[in-house]
């Protein structure tokens, strides 16, 4: 999915690619409605603290962004190999059908 290999490999790489695109599509939408439901949780606890409006707004972007931030990206390495492994599970799959990806003669 990296690309690495596009002019030894094109099929395969370009293969891995569009494995790697679809099967990354449906964690974009978990992520975007995880966000959206952390949002909306932050909006409801600013809004119904009456004695320190600030309180909620401060443990929002000083405390919790930062660990979700981090798990964000340790999820976003994490996926981002298990799409690797997965495209690289399917071109094998291909190439033990008959499907053959790498070039047979190699320079």
């Amino acid at each position: 999915m990296a690309l690495s290999n596009i002019f030894n490999e094109p099929r395969r790489e370009i293969t891995e690619t569009v494995i790697g695109i679809i099967l990354f599509i449906p964690f974009v939408g978990l992520d975007y409605w995880t966000a959206n439901k952390i949002l909306e949780w932050g909006n409801c606890a600013y809004k119904t603290n009456n004695d320190f409006p600030c309180a909620p707004f401060l443990l929002e972007f000083l405390l919790i962004s930062p660990i979700f931030l981090f798990f964000c990206i340790v999820g976003i390495i994490f996926i981002s190999i298990i799409i690797h492994g997965l495209g690289n599970l399917f071109c094998d799959f291909l190439e033990n059908r008959g499907i053959y990806l790498r070039p047979r003669n190699r320079r």
